[in-house]
């Protein structure tokens, strides 16, 4: 991820798909997300609730729930590696890794119809 300037805005979607087994449905849960900066801090917090209501699912098959995030606003303070931690109730988070690299200089891109080599992928205008 490179935004063009640092501070600057995350601008990503999340999507999660919980399976919650057929004695959980009916109980109340809890999704969390937290963003971690490369300096250990957290820049970022999503809570949420959710309840499988009632309807026509199978008593014995778990529930696919869908669940998105947008996460666009959230600000990258600085270069570096980043953690989005995502748990739900009380269950280990599982961890995404991320790294958002230094802001390309306006002096280094290229001009239309360029090509040049940018992190391993070759960017165009």
């Amino acid at each position: 991820m490179s935004p063009p300037m640092l501070p600057g805005q995350m601008g990503l979607y999340v999507a999660l798909v919980i399976e919650v087994d057929p004695a959980q449905r009916p109980l109340p849960h809890e999704v969390r997300l937290d963003i971690t900066g490369p300096d250990g801090s957290v820049i970022g917090k999503v809570r949420g609730a959710f309840q499988v209501g009632p309807g026509e699912f199978d008593p014995e098959e778990p529930t696919q729930l869908p669940v998105p995030l947008d996460l666009r606003t959230m600000r990258l303070p600085l270069s570096g590696w980043y953690a989005i931690e995502i748990a739900v109730d009380a269950e280990a988070p599982a961890v995404i890794r991320f790294k958002v690299l230094e802001p390309t200089r306006s002096d280094q891109i290229p001009a239309p119809g360029d090509a040049t080599l940018v992190h391993g992928s070759v960017r165009t205008n």
